[in-house]
C-alpha cells in the first residue's frame, strides 16, 4: 500500500536541505558557465543597409498608416532572404567551402531591423569566413533589389541604400552564456530536490 504524501513534511524536508539545493544550483550553474567558456570562439560579421519611404512619390486614395509603412519596409528588407537570394548565396557558399551543408547558412545568420536600418549578421568560428560570406550575401541582396526596382516590381515610394560592408570581426561574441548558466541552475535545483528526497528515504 502506497503511503500518502504529506505536503508539510515535504516542505520541512526541503527547508532542512536548502543548502543541498543551493549547492547543486551553484555547481551546475558553474558547469554551464564553464561549458560556454570552453566552446570554440564564435565571430560575428555584420553588414548594414537602410530602407525608407519617400512620401513625395506616394499616391494613394486612402490613409497610409504606420502599419502600411512597416509592411512596405519589411517587404523590401526581407528581400535579402528571398528564395532567389538564398539560392545564390547557398550555391556560392558551398562552392567557396564557407559551408558544408545548406542548413548551416540558415542556422547561423540573423536579419534584424532597427527602424530604417537593417543588420545582416553571420556567425562562424572563422572571422574571415564570416566577413566574406556576409559581404557576398549583402551584395547579392542589393543586386536583387536593384533588379526589382529596375523592373518596377517595388513600390515607387520605397528607397534603399547600398549595403555598408562588414569588417573583419576583432573579437568573438558570447551569446547564450546567461541561458546556459540559468539552465544549469534549474537542473541543479531539480537535482537538489531529488537528492534531498533520496537522502531522507535512506535515513528511514
Amino acid at each position: 500500500m502506497t503511503s500518502e504524501i504529506d505536503p508539510g513534511e515535504v516542505l520541512n524536508r526541503l527547508l532542512r536541505s536548502w543548502w543541498v539545493i543551493v549547492l547543486c544550483m551553484l555547481l551546475l550553474g558553474a558547469a554551464g558557465y564553464l561549458f560556454h567558456t570552453l566552446r570554440p570562439p564564435v565571430y560575428e560579421a555584420t553588414a548594414t543597409f537602410n530602407v525608407w519611404l519617400d512620401f513625395n512619390d506616394l499616391t494613394t486614395d486612402r490613409e497610409f498608416t504606420e502599419y502600411d509603412e512597416d509592411l512596405s519596409i519589411n517587404a523590401v528588407g526581407n528581400a535579402y532572404v528571398s528564395p532567389a537570394v538564398l539560392e545564390k548565396v547557398i550555391a556560392e557558399a558551398l562552392k567557396q567551402g564557407w559551408i558544408q551543408a545548406e542548413n548551416e547558412l540558415i542556422l547561423n545568420y540573423k536579419l534584424e531591423r532597427k527602424h530604417e536600418s537593417w543588420e545582416l549578421r553571420y556567425l562562424s568560428t572563422d572571422p574571415q569566413l564570416a566577413m566574406d560570406l556576409v559581404n557576398f550575401w549583402a551584395a547579392s541582396g542589393y543586386a536583387h533589389l536593384s533588379e526589382l526596382e529596375k523592373a518596377q516590381a517595388l513600390p515607387a515610394y520605397v528607397r534603399f541604400s547600398e549595403p555598408v560592408r562588414a569588417v573583419l570581426p576583432a573579437a568573438p561574441v558570447r551569446y547564450g552564456r546567461n541561458n546556459l548558466i540559468l539552465a544549469g541552475m534549474l537542473v541543479g535545483m531539480v537535482g537538489g530536490i531529488f537528492l534531498s528526497g533520496w537522502t531522507a528515504r535512506k535515513k528511514k
